[in-house]
């Protein structure tokens, strides 16, 4: 596609403006943050005017100050959720304090605060659990709020938060919302895309989040307001952690196994052992005050390792296939066995000779049969086939790094900094065909960041900046790097599955401004995400062939004339219809005729073919939200919430 001198210089424009508001203007709602609002009174329920009124950080230190306006009211915007309390001063009133109260991500906490008449040296102190409404009396939203003692609380298999993500009403386990889809689901880790951009699973973010890492976390399911509403999903916003100026910390360690497990009735009948299940979960968490006051770090380390095996059958052939002989009931119920020199004198019904034994395909079914000897009759047909059991391995080994620093640079939330790291490295098994052959394990490493500056430029006016990065790299194992041969119904050497690989990075900045204006809280900013998607599929680099009957003339009838012109003629009978395809398949995969075949071709970008080289794909989206809000307090009991996304 060509663009006119007016579009490029359009497009460059709208560039330009682009990176102008990043470095301008940063949001409330894509943020994850919080606001505290109020409206200050005296003991006759009149609006006190030009009240002093601090927000103070509990468990930092950091404090902030605004003056009510002319309708007594007040409002922080861009507070990093927490616990806080309110301190109010005006002439001729007691300063009166608040209990500590909690101020909730993706939501605006409503204290209103009564001031008695007297000297502001004598302090009166208020409870704020009997002031904080827990109804959202700011907006439409509907959605609720778990806080970190109830995630350390609830049962979690596992130890994975995102399986709590769904006990909200109108929310699905499988994560459809409201009866909206599933994949519509828009996540975020301290205001930073954290969505898997291929698959889309509701409530599976690309970076895991462990139980002693998020501080708390919010699902709205209905009514997003413009600085949320990215998709028509569940809105998640999960919040990690921050230090504190105490020092904290934590260890633990749980551990369970399979001692008192009964067996799988398959394994007994078989003769195997029980499935292990070894299953080691340990971490911890140590966080605290670099400077006081000032700068905080709080890291979180989490592993599992599980040493567990599942129960798994695969289909082998028999000794007497290994053999070269094939066996089949005749039409009288007798077990008749067609040894090699019988199959290599075989004719079809047209007195055409077939094809001899294939030696290579004897020597694969006589060692298969030697290294998986048939001992269960799941698969099979317990005359040329059978079924081998055993206990597939499926080793686990999860490590999860967390960290986060929070930097108030000037210790009166002017400025305030605040950064974190996670990293994942991950092995995830899957049962090998069998014990020999090579696993399909998965490997998974991906990595976050996050960065965050929030500017007090005025008591008023708020600006919030943040650039993420969360990394998405696995690579699914394969276990052949080999054309595929297969036997149908007789036999598979390996899976024949192939190595694929993702990287699939996704840097995200937001940069939203808050402008509270007598009874309107302003509120613009943009969203932009670039996304890659690097894959390599090994899947297209090699053919693939197979014996089968089906292939053959009349879909196998073909087959059939050839196992009853032996039969007829040696014991003047034919093959019982039940046991045809046991012959035929049994007859082809001795042949070894590969009659049906695959084959894949790649080319490069010129047009040449490439031989046994992977599938190379790159994909690039780029999302640019832009929104404008206005939150009009009409009245104490009335607000209007308009906007544009």
């Amino acid at each position: 596609m060509k663009f006119s001198h007016f579009g490029t210089r359009a497009l460059r424009f709208l560039n330009a403006f682009v990176l102008g508001s990043i470095l301008v203007i940063s949001a409330f709602g894509q943020a994850g943050t919080s606001g505290v609002t109020g409206a200050v009174t005296d003991a006759q329920g009149q609006s006190v005017i030009g009240a002093t009124v601090t927000l103070v950080n509990v468990q930092q230190g950091t404090r902030r100050t605004a003056v009510t306006d002319d309708r007594g009211n007040y409002t922080f915007t861009a507070v990093q959720p927490g616990p806080y309390r309110i301190e109010v001063e005006a002439s001729g009133f007691n300063k009166s304090v608040t209990t500590p109260f909690d101020a909730l991500t993706d939501r605006v906490t409503t204290i209103p605060v009564n001031l008695s008449v007297g000297d502001v040296a004598v302090s009166v102190t208020v409870d704020a659990g009997g002031l904080e409404s827990i109804k959202n009396l700011s907006d439409a939203s509907l959605g609720n709020n778990f806080q970190a003692q109830q995630i350390s609380q609830l049962p979690l298999e596992g130890r994975n938060v995102a399986d709590l993500l769904s006990l909200q009403p109108a929310v699905t386990p499988s994560g459809a919302v409201a009866g909206g889809r599933s994949d519509q689901a828009n996540i975020t880790l301290d205001g930073i895309d954290v969505n898997n951009q291929q698959d889309a699973t509701a409530f599976s973010p690309v970076l895991r989040v462990t139980p002693d890492s998020v501080d708390e976390f919010r699902v709205t399911t209905t009514n997003p307001d413009a600085s949320r509403g990215r998709s028509a999903g569940a809105q998640i916003s999960l919040i990690t952690k921050s230090g504190t100026n105490d020092f904290h910390g934590n260890l633990f360690y749980y551990h369970r196994n399979d001692y008192f497990n009964a067996n799988d009735w398959f394994n007994n009948a078989a003769g195997e052992p029980r499935e292990a299940l070894k299953r080691h979960l340990y971490g911890g968490s140590f966080s605290g005050p670099i400077v006081k006051d000032r700068l905080f770090f709080f890291y979180n380390y989490e592993g599992m390792r599980e040493s567990k095996s599942v129960g798994v059958t695969r289909l082998v052939p028999l000794a007497s296939l290994g053999q070269g002989i094939i066996r089949v009931f005749d039409s009288s119920g007798i077990l008749r066995s067609i040894d090699t020199t019988a199959i290599n004198g075989m004719v079809d019904p047209n007195g055409n000779a077939v094809v001899n034994v294939n030696p290579n395909v004897v020597n694969l079914f006589s060692s298969a049969a030697q290294s998986y000897t048939a001992n269960t009759t799941q698969l099979g047909d317990g005359i040329n086939t059978g079924g081998f059991r055993w206990n597939a391995p499926l080793p686990v080994e999860l490590s999860t790094h967390t960290a986060r620093f929070d930097w108030a640079v000037t210790g009166d939330e002017k400025h305030a900094i605040s950064a974190r790291m996670n990293y994942q490295q991950d092995l995830i098994g899957a049962a090998p065909l069998f014990p020999d052959t090579p696993g399909t394990d998965q490997w998974s490493h991906p990595l976050g960041l996050a960065l965050s500056h929030t500017w007090l430029i005025k008591s008023n006016l708020t600006n919030r900046f943040s650039y993420g990065l969360t990394r998405l790299a696995f690579s699914t194992q394969g276990d052949s790097s080999e054309n595929a041969i297969t036997f149908r119904d007789i036999f598979s050497p390996v899976n024949f599955s192939r190595t694929l690989s993702r990287v699939n990075p996704t840097h995200n900045i937001t940069d939203d401004i808050t402008w509270v204006k007598g009874n309107h809280t302003l509120q613009f900013g943009t969203n932009m995400r670039i996304i890659r998607n690097k894959r390599t599929n090994w899947t297209a680099a090699y053919d693939s062939a197979v014996t089968n009957f089906g292939f053959y003339p009349n879909s196998g009838g073909h087959v059939t004339g050839i196992l009853n012109t032996y039969l007829q003629s040696t014991y003047g009978t034919t093959i019982a219809p039940a046991w045809l395809r046991s012959g035929q398949s049994s007859l082809v995969a001795l042949l070894g005729r590969l009659n049906q075949y695959t084959a894949r071709f790649n080319f490069d970008p010129d047009g040449n073919p490439v031989a046994n080289s992977p599938t190379i794909r790159e994909f690039a989206t780029e999302e640019y939200d832009f929104y404008v809000q206005d939150s009009w307090k009409i009245r104490p009991s009335l607000t209007l919430n308009l906007g544009l996304r």
